[in-house]
């Protein structure tokens, strides 16, 4: 992120945007099944969201940054059992509420005003989602209806 604010003396925004997911119970969810899960919808997020606030606050940018978490973040999908990947995108939304508020205000040396934003996307057929769908077939229907009820 250094490297590519150094090139032209500013920084000014950053989309955040990772998943992976784990289909099953909670129950069936092992401590490194969790670890995996967080690690990259969450702590990617995290890092790469401070990374460019570092240097939008460093060459006294006015940023903006958005997190991309997930409509899956906000409600328990119907059909879709996936009980860690909806709380690691409801910690990115709390994490976009945390950092705007963090890096909203300018100080008095000029640094601040960083916009963060979440982006929460409703139901998208993604490379995950089309694995996830081939995996539980019974999913889809359900999945499929939610969409047709909210369209």
């Amino acid at each position: 992120m250094a490297c590519i604010a150094a090139q032209r003396n500013r920084l000014d925004g950053l989309i955040a945007a990772a998943g992976v997911n784990h289909v099953g119970s909670a129950i069936e969810h092992s401590p490194a099944d969790i670890t995996d899960v967080m690690s990259i919808n969450y702590t990617g997020v995290f890092i790469a969201a401070t990374a460019a606030a570092k240097q939008i606050l460093q060459w006294k940018c006015r940023g903006s940054i958005v997190l991309v978490s997930s409509i899956s973040g906000l409600v328990a999908n119907k059909g879709m059992i996936s009980p860690v990947y909806n709380s690691s995108k409801a910690a990115v939304i709390q994490l976009g509420r945390s950092l705007a508020m963090e890096w909203g205000k300018i100080d008095g040396e000029g640094r601040g005003g960083i916009r963060v934003n979440c982006l929460c996307p409703g139901h998208i057929i993604t490379p995950m989602v089309k694995e996830t769908l081939q995996e539980a077939p019974e999913s889809r229907e359900i999945w499929e209806l939610r969409i047709c009820l909210q369209g």
